[in-house]
């Protein structure tokens, strides 16, 4: 990448494949694994997926810091060459359907609506949220949204199976999901950022600090999927969101004097919540569709975790933005103006006497609107335990075919 046009372009190029596996991936599980081991089977997923977030910021952290930043995508690459040899050896030759057709009308259609959707929220704090752009992009996200409902009921070769939302399990799995999602992203977003640019740690420290909550998913996760096969996941899922919400009100503590123990507590007790209900609430939904729809519920349940974390971190930042803006507000409206001693000694001292003063102001405003981030990420988790009593463990029964 030769400035940040093309890399955003490469990876875009890259995320096209990578949304693709986990779909995959998951529709394979659930046709290889027997129905009554699929929690179990879940939580070795799961444990796959957070491997990479634990160990991710540490590593990229210290090439970042005393490498180059270009090893962080370079280091990918062997990963990616042992999964082609293991998935062309191990994986079993699993059937297919030949002769369908692709819905490229329907595929138009939500990847016009998503864009929409997504660019709306993205820029609607610049924009404004009332003005003609974001509005129209709205009001087309809707459109395209409906009509791509209306053709995959009508197609024989639908690109998502819209009939697998008629399943009241999937779809209370999907909400939590999002519910979740919100808080899971805003931590993993906020946090590093409020380290790094609050209170200076480099990147490598910043690594540091967030490596046991990513300790803590891999443990808490094989374990949860145990659990699951057992005892069903609704207690699973209640414990894990309680679990979660606490740790984000902790983080909402927020200030510029917290610790990294106090940091490290917080991000390690809010851990424990997805690594608890993410796999049982994942596995609710989608073990309680026919086997002809897990694909679909698998495909759903990815496109509703990465549009919930972009949209809930656009809105997330438009409110961290509006509450800097007024608490600086705040802060001007209440100084001690130009002929306070105090000011007058720090301006004589020039930018060398205001910038101490102007750095505390801003590390105060910034932990005040990130904890006000956090404050509503816990409270959205925690309101969301009402649903998952609604989880019923699916009966144990084999796969068509």
């Amino acid at each position: 990448a030769g400035d940040l046009t093309s890399e955003i372009l490469f990876r875009i190029l890259q995320a096209a494949p990578g949304g693709m596996l986990p779909v995959t991936c998951m529709t394979i599980l659930y046709r290889i694994v027997p129905r009554r081991q699929v929690g179990t089977a879940m939580g070795l997923y799961g444990l796959g997926m957070v491997v990479a977030p634990a160990i991710g910021p540490t590593l990229g952290g210290y090439l970042v810091e005393y490498a180059s930043w270009r090893l962080v995508y370079f280091v990918n690459v062997p990963v990616g060459v042992v999964g082609v040899i293991a998935a062309a050896f191990l994986l079993p030759q699993l059937p297919g359907r030949p002769g369908r057709r692709f819905d490229a009308l329907g595929f138009a259609c939500i990847a016009g609506g998503l864009f929409a959707l997504l660019l709306a929220a993205s820029e609607g704090e610049d924009w404004g949220w009332t003005s003609y752009p974001v509005v129209m992009l709205f009001i087309a996200a809707v459109l395209l949204m409906a009509l791509f409902v209306v053709i995959e009921l009508e197609v024989s070769d639908p690109l998502l199976d819209v009939r697998a939302l008629r399943n009241r399990s999937l779809l209370n799995s999907l909400a939590l999901i999002a519910l979740q999602s919100i808080g899971l992203f805003a931590v993993s977003f906020y946090v590093p950022v409020f380290l790094q640019e609050g209170q200076g740690l480099t990147a490598l420290n910043t690594g540091f600090v967030l490596l046991p909550q990513g300790l803590v998913m891999m443990v808490c996760m094989p374990l949860a999927g145990r659990i699951t096969d057992r005892f069903g996941a609704r207690w699973p899922a209640v414990v894990g969101l309680a679990l979660s919400g606490i740790g984000l009100l902790m983080l909402a503590r927020v200030n510029p004097d917290m610790t990294r123990g106090e940091f490290v507590a917080a991000l390690m007790l809010r851990a424990v919540g997805p690594g608890v209900a993410m796999m049982p609430i994942t596995t609710s939904g989608i073990s309680s569709l026919p086997a002809h729809l897990a694909g679909a519920g698998s495909a759903f349940n990815q496109l509703v975790q990465r549009v919930t974390a972009a949209l809930g971190l656009a809105v997330l930042t438009a409110v961290s933005s509006e509450r800097q803006a007024q608490l600086w507000a705040d802060r001007s409206g209440i100084m001690p103006p130009a002929s306070d001693p105090r000011m007058h000694a720090m301006a004589e001292q020039g930018a060398k006497g205001l910038m101490p003063f102007y750095e505390s102001l801003k590390l105060d405003v910034l932990a005040q609107a990130y904890s006000d981030v956090f404050l509503v990420c816990g409270v959205v988790t925690l309101a969301s335990i009402p649903l998952a009593l609604f989880i019923r463990s699916p009966k144990n029964r084999r796969p068509a075919g």
